[in-house]
């Protein structure tokens, strides 16, 4: 057996590369010009019919049946954009029903008096949570807190001095004398 050169085998590979090319191209060149009608063509039954006709031959369907096909914008994209996001309001934060009654301020001792919703009194430090509030700060007469994301300071409530009612408790008139 006869060694062959690098360059002679390169040679040989390109020149076989090159046959294959050519004889691709050319199998493709005769398909295009063959006609179609010449492959699988249909044995005619009158010569004036193009196609036969009869209960077993197919049936082409008018040309207006795929004018959606051939109308259809091939530039639009592919799919639908997405739609827009709809933007809703939020719904608004509950009302808080927390009330501060009084506040007592001392160095180490800090404390907040807060009617519930409930009814309730309770006493509070800062940190703690009271009817779903964080009670932030407590000051001379206010307190802070964090309901529902937002920051709130309350102030002591007035208070109408208590009325005692009219009549009771009171000594009875004495009766009129005359001299």
């Amino acid at each position: 057996m006869v060694g062959l050169t690098r360059h002679t085998q390169r040679r040989l590979l390109l020149l076989a590369n090159a046959a294959l090319v050519v004889a691709i191209a050319a199998s493709l060149g005769a398909a295009a010009y063959l006609p179609l009608s010449a492959v699988g063509e249909m044995p005619r039954t009158d010569a004036a019919s193009p196609v036969a006709e009869g209960p077993s031959a197919p049936r082409l369907a008018p040309l207006d049946t795929y004018r959606v096909i051939y109308q259809r914008d091939l530039n639009r994209p592919l799919f639908d954009p997405p739609p827009a996001p709809v933007v809703r309001a939020a719904p608004p934060a509950p009302q808080l029903t927390l009330r501060l009654i009084g506040t007592v301020v001392e160095p180490g001792f800090t404390y907040g008096v807060f009617r519930t919703s409930g009814g309730q009194e309770k006493l509070v430090t800062p940190g703690e949570t009271i009817d779903g509030a964080e009670v932030m700060a407590i000051g001379d007469g206010t307190a802070t807190v964090r309901s529902h994301g937002r920051v709130l300071e309350l102030k002591v409530e007035k208070q109408p001095p208590p009325t005692r009612p009219l009549g009771r408790g009171l000594p009875p008139a004495a009766p009129e004398q005359r001299p």
